[in-house]
């Protein structure tokens, strides 16, 4: 009995250190999944630890400036300038509750899927939603259908890029002019170094 007395006063300690864990399985959910861009949801979620900072991360796959959308300019001298634009990542903060529960309004801008990221800052726990964000015309695909179908393909082709030809030769060959000026200048200064010294 007194080892039983003994057992229970050195454990009951290591219970009350033990690491937090989180309550519930990770979940989440929103309390629309199609808005209309500058609509707001209710991203929720939960399985994260007591009081957890939690970072959201919103980002946008499909829109109009999402990594596939290409502006392109040709110029006089051969090249053709494109530039793609980089998706719109939106990162806000909340806490969770003393549950490892989280509820924040989310504001999403762009059409296209919207896909919510809830990260918790100390667990690592995450958790992902996706919404729809459609134009006022109800689909967010944008497949307009006028038009001719030659103009469709010359956007669908890829953006050319770079010199070509008489200008691609001047600037490989000034490259490699200078790479050998700077090795011959180093060459005549080691020579000329070990004559003096």
């Amino acid at each position: 009995m007194l080892v039983l007395v003994g057992a229970m006063v050195f454990a009951a300690p290591a219970a009350a250190y033990a690491e937090p864990y989180p309550v519930s399985p990770p979940d989440s959910g929103v309390s629309d999944g199609t808005v209309e861009p500058g609509g707001t949801v209710t991203f929720s979620g939960e399985g994260f630890l007591p009081f957890e900072r939690i970072s959201i991360e919103i980002g946008y796959e499909g829109s109009d400036n999402s990594a596939a959308s290409f502006e392109r300019a040709p110029r006089s001298d051969g090249f053709v300038l494109a530039a793609a634009a980089l998706p719109q990542r939106v990162t806000i903060t909340t806490t969770a509750d003393e549950n490892g529960r989280f509820s924040v309004q989310v504001p999403l801008t762009e059409v296209g899927n919207a896909t919510l990221v809830a990260t918790g800052l100390t667990s690592g726990v995450t958790v992902t939603t996706v919404v729809e964000v459609v134009s006022e015309g109800g689909s967010g695909g944008g497949d307009d259908d006028s038009g001719d179908e030659g103009a469709e393909s010359d956007e669908a082709a890829l953006p050319t890029t770079g010199p070509s030809g008489e200008p691609l030769l001047i600037i490989v060959s000034s490259g490699v002019g200078a790479v050998l000026l700077g090795t011959a200048l180093m060459w005549l200064f080691r020579i000329r170094r070990r004559t003096d010294g």
